[in-house]
């Protein structure tokens, strides 16, 4: 499942910053981290929900639903992409397509394709961590945008009678 959404999230904020520029794609980012914060937060009881290589035997699919596959899939991407550089990702994401179009595979797999493709690389962004370990590995892309926080800082301003200048 977070190869599909984890891929999928990342290829729409590539697009996003492609058509609308940096600042539109930081917000999208910066909207995914509060989503994520927010599901991490929600299955601080339950941490193996967390995992990107997720074990659903006897649960409910409908109980382990939430934005860590994309969020965390779509940040694992991007690791992945920071530490093999732009370019030589983009030419591994259109091999991967090519060698898996029309097919659904396995994270051992894609571990397999991408060790292929870049030995080391894996290991190299600790990948263990982000499939087999619940939350966030402490070195995580975090995404930052000031246009999130001035509207955030604006919606917590509207609560306490705070209103902005025209």
């Amino acid at each position: 499942f977070w190869l599909n959404e984890g891929f999928t999230v990342w290829a729409e904020r590539r697009i996003l910053s492609a058509l609308r520029g940096e600042e539109a794609a930081a917000l999208a980012w910066g909207v995914g981290q509060k989503e994520l914060e927010e599901a991490l937060e929600r299955f601080r009881d339950k941490p193996e929900l967390t995992l990107l290589r997720t074990h659903l035997s006897g649960v409910d699919p409908d109980d382990a639903f939430s934005g860590v596959p994309y969020e965390k899939g779509a940040r694992f991407v991007v690791a992945l992409e920071r530490a093999a550089g732009q370019a030589a990702f983009d030419d591994f994401v259109k091999a991967y397509m090519k060698r898996f179009r029309f097919q659904s595979i396995t994270t051992e797999q894609f571990c397999d394709f991408a060790e292929e493709s870049f030995p080391g690389l894996l290991a190299s962004v600790g990948a263990d961590a982000w499939l087999n370990q619940p939350g966030m590995p402490a070195d995580a892309p975090r995404f930052v945008s000031p246009r999130l926080e001035e509207l955030s800082a604006l919606a917590e301003g509207w609560k306490s009678g705070r209103r902005p200048d025209p």
